[in-house]
């Protein structure tokens, strides 16, 4: 068992991380991280205390040549005290249940399963500063060409953000 665990430290020493700016979350409907590298096989993104002013629950897109893919994501959200799972279509879900004002923060990790397919894979929790709860989102999305862009937004891209910030870590 140490000779797998030596053998996975070697592989990533060396290994590229690129972080993007810190993208503020406080005014607009959407707001990107663009100009991802294309040899990206891990993104990890984070959220720092990100709200909007209605109830439309906050997604994750993907996108290609710097246009967020709105439909063909599969896979469901959770939040835990709120009845039900959500399954969704649009974007990766990242906070279910939504209520005006609702603060959140935490992370969403995409890996790339398969390059020849530009298939993207995705888990992730949420946790609220508002109440005692947590939402927890999985699911995947094969794009139309090489991932190069990231749209955080709502279901309708209505709402509009007024607090918060999230970034991204691309190795």
């Amino acid at each position: 068992m140490t000779e797998s665990i030596n053998l996975i430290e070697s592989s990533l020493r060396g290994r590229l991380l690129v972080s993007s700016d810190v993208v503020t979350t406080t005014s607009g409907t959407s707001q990107n991280i663009k100009n991802i590298p294309s040899w990206v096989k891990r993104i990890t993104v984070s959220f720092n205390g990100v709200s909007t002013n209605g109830t439309s629950n906050i997604i994750l897109q993907l996108g290609v040549n710097g246009t967020p893919e709105t439909a063909g994501y599969v896979g469901a959200g959770r939040t835990f005290s709120a009845a039900g799972t959500t399954v969704y279509s649009s974007g990766f879900l990242l906070v279910n249940a939504i209520v005006a004002a609702r603060i959140a923060s935490g992370q969403f990790v995409l890996v790339l399963l398969d390059g020849g397919t530009n298939t993207w894979s995705g888990s992730g929790i949420m946790a609220y500063s508002d109440v005692a709860d947590v939402s927890l989102s999985a699911g995947k999305k094969s794009l139309a060409g090489i991932l190069d862009m990231i749209r955080l937004t709502t279901v309708g891209g209505v709402d509009t953000f007024d607090a918060g910030n999230f970034s991204a870590i691309c190795e």
